[in-house]
């Protein structure tokens, strides 16, 4: 057989394989898989929708939890509430889509800081309630944010600031009771995963002419 009969012979058997199992415009995909790939689309459509009534569900259910909370702690029962029976309530502020409470745990203190959108629910530890520095930082994280946040006694604080990285992010500060105010902290983490390197995190608090009174490297 000579070159040329193997070349014709070779070239009409790559033009049928190709035009049985692909075509560019997928005229000539076989019935069976054609219909396999339709049967597939569908369910890869019924799932995505299923995702999003799960998402729905998911933010409706934080609500309802955050009510229920909400309503413990207005309530005579809020230490039912608490993490244990020997837990007593400092001080609370409860508001229609946020809620602080600083309580007591045995010889631990904590302060609670809880929010409906965006949903979280901290509790920071309070080493005192009259720090020497006058301000008190505890540092939380997990895969998706970083959680900072403490009480201030020192009435020259103005302003707390967390840097990451070069990005700046202002604290909130709340008033808690006579000369004692909360502060904290929430944004989002640079790690994916929890072997990942920590953010380069700077805390410091601030006073007048944004003189720095105190700062902490985390």
């Amino acid at each position: 057989m000579n070159k040329k009969a193997i070349l014709v012979i070779f070239a009409v058997i790559f033009f049928v394989s190709v035009t049985y199992f692909i075509d560019t415009d997928g005229n000539n995909v076989p019935l069976d898989e054609a219909n396999s790939l339709t049967n597939l689309e569908k369910e890869n459509n019924k799932l995505k929708e299923e995702i999003v009534y799960l998402k729905q569900d998911v933010e409706t259910l934080k609500q309802s939890l955050f009510e229920a909370e909400k309503f413990i702690l207005d309530s005579e029962r809020a230490s039912d509430y608490l993490p244990s029976s020997e837990a007593e309530i400092l001080y609370k502020d409860i508001g229609d889509t946020r809620y602080f409470v600083l309580f007591r745990d045995k010889a631990e203190k904590y302060l609670t800081v809880a929010s409906a959108k965006p949903r979280f629910d901290i509790s920071f530890t309070i080493p005192s309630l009259n720090p020497t520095n006058g301000i008190t930082m505890d540092y939380i994280r997990d895969t998706e944010y970083n959680y900072f946040g403490g009480i201030i006694t020192d009435k020259n604080i103005k302003e707390i600031q967390v840097l990451q990285d070069k990005k700046v992010h202002k604290a909130i500060i709340f008033k808690l009771k006579d000369n004692i105010y909360g502060w904290y902290s929430i944004f989002q983490s640079k790690r994916e995963v929890m072997g990942d390197s920590p953010d380069n995190i700077r805390i410091q608090a601030l006073g007048e002419d944004d003189v720095i009174l105190w700062q902490e490297t985390n």
